[in-house]
C-alpha cells in the first residue's frame, strides 16, 4: 500500500490562503517554515479560535476570486478542486463561514459559488469501521477521477468529534497509519483539524468524561 508515495514538494510552497501568515511562516530569507505541497498540517485549538474559518480559506484560497488571492489560483491552478471531510458539519456549515468575513476576503460569498470547486464528504458518526471510512474516501477519489479531476488540497474537520463519536475508529491503531498512506499516494495537501480534547468532551456530553 505504501508504493509510489511522493515525497513532500519542499521546494513548491503552499499558500495557506493568508498571505501575510504565509510570509511569517516563510520568513524573509524564504527558508522558514513555510506549507509546502504534498504536507500534512493540523490546526489544533478550542472551540472557537475560528479553526473551521481558516480551513475554508485554505480549501477556497486557489479559487478565490480577489486580487489578495488571484497568485494563489495562479501558482496552483493545476488542481483548484478541494475536499472536505466532515464528521458533524454540512453545507449549511459552509455557508455561516462564507456569509462572514471569509466569504468576503476569498469573494465567494454562496455555497453555490463554493460547490464550484468544494466537494464534502460527511461520513457517518458512531460505529464505523476503519475499513468503511478508507472505502468511502476512496470512492470519492474514483468518482472524481472519471470525470478527469483530482484534488489538491483536503481538510478533516474536526479530527477530535471522530475519535469521541466513532468509538471503533479510536480504537483501531492502523485507522491514521492507513489514512495518510491513502492521502500520500493521491498526492494531496492535507489540513487536520482538531479541537482541544477537553472541550470536545465536553461539548459531546457535558456531565461525563469518556476519554481514557
Amino acid at each position: 500500500m505504501e508504493d509510489n508515495i511522493p515525497a513532500r514538494r519542499l521546494d513548491l510552497p503552499l499558500s495557506s490562503g493568508f498571505p501575510d501568515l504565509d510570509y511569517v511562516l516563510r520568513g524573509e530569507s524564504g527558508e522558514g517554515r513555510a506549507l509546502c505541497r504534498n504536507s500534512f498540517t493540523v490546526y489544533m485549538g478550542p472551540t472557537g479560535c475560528a479553526k473551521s474559518e481558516l480551513a475554508t480559506l485554505f480549501l477556497l484560497a486557489p479559487a478565490a476570486n480577489t486580487s489578495v488571492l488571484n497568485r494563489t489560483g495562479k501558482r496552483e491552478s493545476a488542481s483548484r478542486r478541494s475536499l472536505l471531510v466532515t464528521f458533524r458539519d454540512d453545507w449549511a456549515s459552509v455557508e455561516t463561514i462564507l456569509r462572514g468575513p471569509i466569504g468576503r476576503y476569498l469573494g465567494i460569498k454562496s455555497v453555490k459559488k463554493a460547490q464550484e470547486t468544494l466537494t464534502l464528504l460527511q461520513l457517518p458518526v458512531g460505529f464505523v469501521s476503519a475499513s468503511d471510512v478508507l472505502a468511502k474516501l476512496q470512492n470519492v477519489f474514483d468518482e472524481y477521477a472519471r470525470l478527469g479531476e483530482g484534488f489538491g488540497r483536503i481538510v478533516f474537520d474536526n479530527l477530535a468529534y471522530m475519535e469521541l463519536m466513532s468509538p471503533l475508529l479510536r480504537s483501531e491503531p492502523y485507522f491514521i497509519h492507513g489514512l495518510m498512506t491513502l492521502l500520500r499516494q493521491k498526492r494531496v495537501s492535507v489540513l487536520f483539524v482538531t479541537s482541544s480534547m477537553d472541550t470536545v468532551e465536553n461539548r459531546v456530553h457535558p456531565t461525563k468524561a469518556y476519554l481514557v
